[in-house]
């Protein structure tokens, strides 16, 4: 498996994030399925980057160097929410866990405040469940069409 290397996103990943959220799976994946117009997309990148309640996290690999994964997360007043967004062309890999493992570890770095985290997951995006479940999130409850998972940070 390829090493991972994890920073904070920037603008410069603009264009990546773009395409991957506009990816039909992960369109089908996310709560909001529409695509989304490249200036709506730059807008709400800049706005996330400069908000201080939020943490965007890049994940690529570096042999050979590819953009793998971008794991946002959202902090609120009881808990954190995170959700993590694969580069269409690197599923399939195994990379996911490892993305979101080390993204983790980041965040709760420069967070240790931060002492609840949450993953809210389409009840039909079983991937996704398996990897937020491989690194310790448990299923917390059932909303709707979609599963509540929670980890608690380990200080």
């Amino acid at each position: 498996m390829p090493r991972l290397d994890v920073r904070l996103a920037t603008d410069e990943d603009s264009a990546d994030i773009f395409h991957w959220r506009n990816d039909v799976l992960t369109r089908r994946m996310s709560h909001t399925t529409d695509a989304i117009k490249w200036e709506a997309h730059r807008a709400w990148l800049r706005s996330v980057l400069l908000d201080d309640r939020c943490c965007m996290v890049l994940c690529s690999t570096n042999n050979p160097a590819q953009k793998t994964a971008v794991i946002r997360f959202d902090m609120q007043e009881q808990s954190t929410l995170v959700s993590i967004n694969l580069n269409p062309e690197m599923r399939g890999h195994g990379l996911a866990k490892a993305c979101l493992r080390q993204s983790l570890d980041l965040f709760t770095q420069r967070h240790p405040e931060i002492l609840l985290i949450q993953a809210e997951i389409k009840v039909c995006n079983v991937a996704s469940r398996r990897v937020f479940e491989s690194v310790g999130f448990e299923l917390l409850s059932s909303l709707g069409d979609s599963f509540l998972f929670t980890w608690r940070v380990h200080n």
